[in-house]
């Protein structure tokens, strides 16, 4: 019996470590989404994290290479975004804080992205919805979300 009681203890103590980890890879993806200005476009890499691209000459061709799109980039946003909100929900209550706060300061990229595709009517809305959203969901002013 004891036995068993120390392993439901050790198999709590690791859900409690990749839940932990989740948060951590989810906080630095979306810490990485803040950090876009105008001009720069995102891809995920093979580990699952965002990375930035600055514009450059041929980043046009790199981007086709990489078979990577914008719309790409919107799902992966849009799955971190999701996953944040579930985090903030279901995980635990001392993260909430520091989810909120990140989740908030990646709007800048948000809107940086929206600038970068000013030319797309459908991209740029649908980044507004995404941000819109968190707004409402944290109880944050659209004013405060720049």
């Amino acid at each position: 019996m004891l036995q068993q009681g120390r392993t439901e203890t050790e198999a709590e103590a690791h859900t409690v470590k990749v839940f932990s980890s989740i948060v951590d890879k989810t906080l630095i993806n979306l810490d990485v989404l803040s950090r876009v200005t105008q001009g720069d476009k995102l891809y995920k890499q093979t580990d699952g994290s965002l990375a930035i691209q600055r514009p450059w000459r041929l980043l046009f061709l790199q981007r086709t290479i990489m078979m990577v799109s914008r719309w790409d980039s919107h799902t992966h946003i849009q799955d971190l975004v999701q996953q944040a909100e579930f985090l903030f929900q279901y995980g635990d209550p001392a993260d909430r804080g520091r989810i909120q706060e990140t989740l908030t300061r990646a709007v800048h990229g948000l809107r940086s992205l929206q600038k970068t595709y000013e030319d797309d009517a459908l991209f740029v809305s649908t980044m507004e919805v995404m941000i819109r959203r968190i707004g409402l969901r944290f109880g944050v002013s659209l004013n405060n979300l720049v």
